[in-house]
């Protein structure tokens, strides 16, 4: 008996894929939006901004692929989690993301 492949995925694709997937369970406007300001956090958390967070957002504007959808997807989990609820987390967060970003 002979097989034909019909279509095949590469497993990068598949796990990107995955990776999109979550986070767009939690919210699409996380996939859309490339700067997650308190706005997004709200909308997408549940988290009210400016009293907790002060001014931090999340830009990964300049974060190619498939790096920028492993870092929302690690950050939409973060971020979904009651444990990182404090001003201290989202501080070191975004230097993460900053120096991250920077190298």
């Amino acid at each position: 008996m002979a097989l034909t492949v019909v279509a095949r995925s590469e497993p990068q694709d598949v796990y990107v894929g995955g990776l999109r997937s979550y986070i767009a369970g939690v919210s699409p406007l996380l996939l859309e939006s490339d700067r997650w300001d308190s706005h997004t956090l709200q909308e997408c958390f549940g988290i009210r901004g400016t009293r907790f967070l002060g001014r931090i957002d999340f830009d990964f504007a300049t974060v190619p692929d498939p790096y920028l959808t492993e870092l929302k997807a690690y950050f939409t989990w973060r971020l979904s989690r009651a444990q990182s609820r404090h001003y201290e987390w989202y501080a070191r967060a975004n230097r993460l993301l900053r120096n991250s970003i920077a190298e």
